[in-house]
């Protein structure tokens, strides 16, 4: 789980293939945390705060602000890998994606179209540098 200063982050996670929530503005720090030990989900924020509160729930702090140096730090720490295009989820609501042919696909839960447009060298571009980390 994201917690809401880091929704881009989510959303590329989401495209690498993970399944993440991203948390609401009208959530509570704690009841991000709820949810991530309701759900089984680990939190990533920026929020020293956050990470401080007493929880089972791990939680990652990140330092960057910058979302490809958040990506990185993921990665690493979690030893993550990414699953570009086929796999990903939908950057919208976190549901899966039915490729559709032709390099298109739809997000099963919203509907939500997806195909190799302008954006799709720059995506790839960046699953290459994570997987080539060291």
């Amino acid at each position: 789980m994201c917690d809401v200063m880091l929704g881009k982050l989510g959303r590329w996670l989401r495209m690498m293939g993970h399944d993440t929530e991203i948390a609401s503005d009208e959530l509570t720090d704690r009841r991000i945390l709820d949810k991530a030990e309701e759900q089984g989900r680990l939190v990533l924020t920026r929020d020293s705060d956050l990470k401080k509160m007493n929880s089972s729930v791990r939680v990652i702090l990140l330092d960057s602000k910058d979302f490809e140096d958040q990506l990185k730090q993921v990665f690493t720490r979690l030893d993550l890998d990414t699953s570009f295009p086929k796999g990903s989820r939908c950057s919208h609501c976190n549901g899966e994606l039915e490729e559709t042919g032709d390099s298109e696909w739809v997000c099963k839960a919203c509907g939500q179209k997806y195909w190799e447009g302008s954006h799709w060298d720059r995506i790839k571009e960046i699953e290459e540098r994570l997987e080539n980390l060291d």
